[in-house]
């Protein structure tokens, strides 16, 4: 089918399907960047995590009585190194300029259909600020206990907010799932229009172009060309002897013989 001209019903249909591909194959570029930028959130999300844990070990540490200054000192700095840790994670954790888990984050809405759906992507900030861990130290018995609880709901926190993230994953992972399958089905079905459309154009009789030339049957034997001319039977010549001998008398008088044939 090369054209309307063709067949038009069968043209707009295909024609109609293609569209409808190019817009899910949109789909999925829009699904597999939003998809990008939760799992980046995703995998911060979880180192932040691991650092809050190391950060409870050296709060537990500086709790404990008769803690002198130097070990205290030696443990809060350790403390502090791990929370510009987060803030350095957290700065960092962009996909192509889109970053939800750092302060002030807004929604990310993903397109899901060609439609124009979409699905929204709530930010799930983990700063140290929203963490409520900016301020905590522990250079003393005092702060260690108060850093102690705020450690405690910033692990919980996190852990709410990388469920939500994975939540929004697998949202997202099962709309791009299905919107790949369906283009499937659709570059399917444009291929069955088409070869449906060949075959019949095939098996109409007459149909221009699409006949090639045929073969000659039993009973329309095309003639072969001879390679060489019939041959033609040899007439029979007296060799030149024999005639001068049938020319010349015989001594005794008699007819000569004719002379043999050759």
């Amino acid at each position: 089918m090369d054209g309307p001209k063709d067949d038009a019903s069968t043209f707009a249909i295909a024609q109609n399907q293609r569209g409808d591909i190019a817009g899910f194959n949109a789909v999925r570029t829009a699904l597999a960047g939003g998809q990008s930028i939760v799992d980046v959130a995703i995998t911060a999300g979880k180192a932040i995590s691991d650092l809050l844990i190391e950060m409870k070990a050296k709060v537990v540490q500086a709790n404990q009585a008769g803690l002198d200054a130097a070990s205290r000192t030696a443990l809060n700095n350790d403390f502090a190194a791990l929370r510009d840790q987060i803030t350095t994670i957290v700065q960092t954790a962009a996909f192509n300029g889109t970053n939800i888990i750092t302060s002030g984050a807004t929604s990310l809405q993903v397109l899901s259909t060609v439609d124009g759906s979409t699905i929204s992507i709530s930010a799930q900030s983990l700063d140290t600020t929203t963490l409520a861990i900016s301020a905590a130290d522990l250079t003393t018995s005092a702060s260690a206990a108060l850093a102690l609880t705020a450690i405690d709901t910033a692990i919980q926190s996190v852990s709410e907010r990388l469920a939500n993230l994975g939540s929004s994953a697998k949202r997202i992972e099962v709309q791009s799932d299905f919107t790949v399958k369906l283009v499937d089905i659709l570059k399917v079905g444009v291929g069955n229009l088409v070869d449906a459309n060949l075959a019949e154009e095939s098996a109409t009789p007459g149909a221009p172009g699409k006949t090639g030339p045929r073969r000659a049957g039993a009973g329309h034997r095309q003639p072969e060309p001879a390679d060489h001319p019939p041959a033609l039977p040899e007439l029979a010549r007296s060799s030149p002897r024999a005639e001068e001998a049938a020319q010349r008398p015989s001594r005794s008088g008699t007819a000569p013989a004719p002379a043999p044939l050759s």
